[in-house]
């Protein structure tokens, strides 16, 4: 059975590969928690975006509320702040972080 009611938020897995200093490829995984939103609530945040010249990381400081499995130099977690979800940014983490959010949001079966 379909439940109507949603909660407002919800965990999506964030998936990457980093290049490391000798040009290894090592792959990486965290966890984001972003803002549920209707399909309308998506579109206006999209267009106020858009039409403000703002990149992708407005709109993903925007929908992201939390994450957990990101650690320090030391292994230790770090709490999330938006100024640490700019670090991810800094780290070309963006398309990844984008890529889980639409990942995560429900679609239609398609047809052969």
């Amino acid at each position: 059975m379909f439940k109507l009611a949603q909660s407002p938020e919800f965990w999506a897995r964030v998936t990457f590969d980093l290049q490391t200093d000798d040009g290894k490829r090592v792959p990486g995984a965290f966890d984001l928690r972003f803002k549920r939103m209707s399909v309308t609530a998506l579109r206006e945040l999209s267009e106020q975006q858009r039409d403000s010249g703002a990149d992708d990381r407005a709109f993903l400081r925007e929908i992201v509320t939390d994450w957990r499995g990101v650690a320090d130099e030391d292994g230790s977690e770090v709490p999330f702040t938006k100024d640490g979800l700019d670090g991810l940014f800094e780290r070309g983490l963006s398309p990844a972080i984008l890529a889980a959010f639409y990942r995560a949001l429900p679609k239609a079966k398609e047809k052969n």
